[in-house]
C-alpha cells in the first residue's frame, strides 16, 4: 500500500471515504471508478491505467506520437505495468468490476498537466476545477 500510496504522490490523488475509495489522477477526463474502501495494488494500477490511457492527456498524446506525460513501467509490487500496450489491457480489464463512476473534475492541483503540454509546445485546454 505504502507504494501505491507513493506512486500516487507523483500523479494523482488518493481520497478515502466511509465507504468507498477513489482516485483523481492529473489530466484524466473521466470520472474515476468508485473502488472499495481497501484497494488491492492491481486494482490501482488498473485504476491509473484507466484513467489515463483510455481518456485523459495520456491518451491524446499516445494518439499524437507524444512524450507521455505518465511514463511506463510502474510497479506497485508485485504488480506492475511494463509498458503502454500492458497498460492499455489492464485498462480494458476494469470495465468487468462494474464499478459506478464518482463525479468527474479536471484534476491538476499542481498544474503538472499545463507544464508538461507547454514543454511539447502544444495547448492542452485543461485546467484544475477547485470544487470536491
Amino acid at each position: 500500500m505504502d507504494e501505491g500510496i507513493q506512486l500516487l504522490d507523483k500523479i494523482g490523488d488518493w481520497y478515502i471515504e466511509k465507504e468507498l475509495t477513489y482516485l483523481r489522477i492529473y489530466g484524466a477526463t473521466a470520472a474515476p471508478n468508485l473502488l472499495p474502501k481497501f484497494v488491492p495494488d492491481r486494482l490501482v494500477l488498473r485504476e491509473i491505467a484507466y484513467e489515463t490511457l483510455l481518456f485523459g492527456f495520456n491518451a491524446s498524446l499516445v494518439k499524437e506520437k507524444l512524450r507521455l506525460f505518465i511514463t511506463y513501467p510502474m510497479h506497485i509490487s508485485p504488480y506492475g505495468l511494463n509498458n503502454y500496450l500492458f497498460a492499455r489491457i489492464e485498462a480494458q480489464a476494469i470495465d468487468e468490476y462494474r464499478f459506478l463512476d464518482g463525479r468527474f473534475k479536471r484534476h491538476d492541483p499542481k498544474h503538472l498537466v499545463a507544464q508538461h503540454a507547454a514543454q511539447l509546445g502544444i495547448l492542452w485546454p485543461y485546467a484544475h476545477d477547485h470544487w470536491e
